[in-house]
């Protein structure tokens, strides 16, 4: 909207009634004009004709007179008619300034009002995608979390029936150990009486040589030695004693072939047995001294002696399948005597 131009129209407006009027008073000048001048001729004419009085005549020119007077009035009428018209004019034009001022202002707030509308909307779009892209980055990390937290679920789990089955582990062991412990508790007091039974060889002199079964090996470091040997797993030889003529022999081996051969007339279930081993024993020891007699009897010269005696194979077992008979053949003691 043109507010000068609009100033404008109104202006025109109001200079266009303004000289309408001022045309209509001229035109009723120019008809009282007219009609003086006509009265003015009939006058003439009348004095001519008629003789018309001077008294009338007065009257008539008061008349006039007095139209003339109300015509300046009317004059003076619109005149100020104008120049209020004029100042309305001027205070409507000042109005209307300020009205455009105001419409001016009011349309620059609200461009920035739309202005700072869209940039807060601009933000928020923004917000809303960082937000948005937060949440995502959120969500997987959850799902991450979730994922981490089963297979560490899992894991814990496996790891707990692993420390059960180790622990079961640990128990059956401790009770293997506590049952060795109590098994070996047992064979030790037993081994003063299978000691017991062991008959000491007596020394044999012939001339100036003294003959005498070294008991270097007794039977009690003989079953020690026996039992780290089958701990380790390893088919060792069997330590044996050999008593020679002209000196001290070593502790030679003899191999398992031969222990097996010599061990053949029996089964496993009666060399196992506890009797079995007891009648082992008793009967290796009575060879022993049916040597000694023999070579008593004979007292042959040291060249000429030969092998007497081979004594039979001797096992002896520590295993606690002694006392639950459910063991094999573990432990021997062999011994051979050189002559």
């Amino acid at each position: 909207m043109d507010f000068g131009t609009a100033d404008c129209s109104l202006g025109k407006a109001l200079l266009r009634e303004e000289v309408v009027q001022l045309q209509e008073e001229v035109h009723l000048l120019r008809q009282m004009k007219d009609m003086l001048s006509k009265d003015l001729e009939e006058t003439q004419g009348g004095c001519s004709a008629n003789l018309l009085s001077a008294t009338e005549l007065r009257a008539q020119l008061g008349d006039r007179e007095q139209e003339l007077d109300r015509a300046k009035e009317a004059l003076q009428a619109m005149k100020a008619d104008r120049k209020r018209l004029k100042v309305e004019k001027s205070e409507l034009v000042n109005q209307m300034q300020q009205l455009y001022t105001t419409l001016e202002s009011r349309e620059e707030q609200l461009r920035e009002f739309i202005r700072n509308y869209d940039q807060h909307r601009k933000e928020s779009e923004d917000a809303v995608k960082v937000l948005a892209k937060e949440k995502d980055v959120l969500e997987r990390e959850k799902w991450d979390l979730r994922r981490q937290t089963k297979e560490s679920t899992e894991q814990a789990n496996m790891l707990r029936s692993q420390i059960d089955m180790k622990e079961n582990r640990i128990k059956e062991l401790e009770a293997e150990l506590t049952m060795a412990k109590q098994s070996l508790a047992t064979l030790t007091k037993d081994v003063p009486k299978r000691h017991s039974l062991v008959v000491q060889p007596e020394p044999l002199v012939n001339g100036s040589q003294e003959w005498v079964m070294q008991a270097d090996l007794p039977l009690t470091a003989a079953i020690r030695q026996s039992q780290q040997t089958l701990y380790h797993g390893h088919n060792a030889d069997r330590q044996v004693v050999r008593i020679s003529p002209c000196h001290t022999r070593q502790p030679s081996v003899i191999s398992d072939a031969s222990a097996a051969d010599g061990d053949r007339s029996s089964t496993p279930s009666d060399i196992n047995s506890p009797r079995h081993r007891t009648h082992s024993l008793c009967n290796s020891m009575e060879d022993l001294e049916d040597q000694k007699r023999k070579k008593k009897k004979d007292k042959m010269t040291l060249g000429s002696l030969s092998r007497v005696f081979t004594r039979g194979k001797q096992r002896k077992s520590l295993d606690p399948g002694l006392f639950d008979g459910t063991a094999t053949p573990d432990y021997y003691i062999e011994e051979d005597a050189d002559w």
